[in-house]
């Protein structure tokens, strides 16, 4: 039995994982998934526009060890009956991820299990496997969330190359801060995209693409400040926010712009690696309107698309399980053995 925790920001997750099944009796991945729980501190973060670093730390102390033993007394599994425990050390907050950690050593401390680390972006870009697990390498991942917009190109398990990565904000925090500019609760993005499908028609609104000319570059700094300065020149966010049809055209036209920036980036790189896969992982990855332009673009190209479940693009425990046992079975050994959190950990330091 492996459980996998998840403490990397502001989702407190644990999973539950038969490892035998998977690695001695060639089940699946998600076949081999018991059970898998995440909680969320959105409502706690609504007030301050955003994730405070403290407060998340604080929530994960409290919550973590309830999570574990929950997931533990549903299944009728006792501590004693793990074999192993697999923990995210690394990128995010590193408060949140010293709780995670702590918790992981003490359980392996106390029941002489074995102790795994999981690079929290290698674990997002391998969540697409939880989809389907035989699938044609080399995959193009497009990672879009909160706090990462990379396109990885996976020759294998452990063999990553990143082809492009955000020189300011993510994806995802574009999604998010320029919701909250419409008057939207963080984060935004969800109730952004909600928005942007209520305009049936092309609105006459339009924002800038970011670096087009740079393959190698995501931005969305610039996107954030001209829907700004849009919002300011039409009376500003009070006012704005009052009116719903205008606040549904910013937003299916900020959207556009985020989607479009994305879907170009990965045409060209698609062309030029071809790829016998696509994904698209990370919590944006649960947008409609990138998803449905990333199934098109594969259809177009003829390339298979694999993108994972809703459940398995936000942050959570499942991934981190299976990129532990993806390791293991294709026999993958971390380049740093020293187990520790770490704030930064970028993918190419683990390829």
């Amino acid at each position: 039995m492996l459980l996998a925790i998840e403490t990397s920001c502001d989702e407190t997750s644990v999973a539950l994982f038969n490892s035998s099944k998977y690695l001695n009796e060639d089940h699946s991945l998600k076949d081999s998934i018991l059970d898998h729980i995440i909680y969320s501190q959105i409502k706690m973060h609504q007030a301050y526009g955003g994730v405070v670093p403290e407060l998340a730390a604080r929530e994960h102390m409290i919550t973590l060890p309830s999570l574990c033993s929950k997931i533990l007394e549903d299944n009728k599994i006792g501590f004693s009956d793990l074999s192993s425990v697999s923990v995210t050390t690394g990128p995010g907050l590193k408060g949140c991820l010293l709780v995670g950690l702590s918790m992981a050593k003490g359980l392996a401390t106390a029941r002489g299990i074995k102790l795994t680390q999981v690079n929290h972006l290698e674990a997002h870009v391998l969540s697409f496997l939880l989809e389907k697990e035989h699938v044609e390498f080399p995959v193009l991942v497009l990672l879009v969330s909160g706090g990462h917009t990379e396109l990885v190109l996976v020759n294998n398990i452990g063999e990553y190359d990143v082809l492009a990565r955000t020189t300011d904000d993510a994806a995802g925090e574009a999604f998010d801060k320029i919701g909250v500019l419409l008057g939207m609760p963080y984060p935004g993005g969800r109730l952004l995209s909600e928005s942007a499908r209520m305009v049936q028609e092309e609105s006459e609104i339009s924002y800038p693409l970011g670096v087009k000319t740079e393959m190698d570059k995501f931005s969305f700094s610039g996107l954030k400040t001209s829907v700004y300065r849009d919002i300011e020149n039409r009376g500003g966010s009070a006012v704005v926010s009052k009116d719903s049809e205008l606040v549904s055209r910013i937003s299916h036209a900020a959207e556009k712009a985020i989607v479009l920036s994305l879907v170009d980036k990965l045409t060209h790189w698609v062309q030029l690696k071809k790829p016998k896969t696509l994904s698209v992982v990370g919590g944006v990855a649960a947008n409609s309107e990138l998803r449905s332009r990333v199934e098109k673009l594969g259809l177009d190209l003829g390339i298979e698309v694999v993108i994972p479940g809703h459940e398995y693009c936000t942050d959570n425990a499942a991934m981190i399980g299976a990129t532990s046992l993806l390791r293991q079975k294709y026999n993958v050994k971390d380049s740093n053995l020293e187990i520790t959190a770490r704030a930064r950990w970028p993918i190419s330091e683990i390829s």
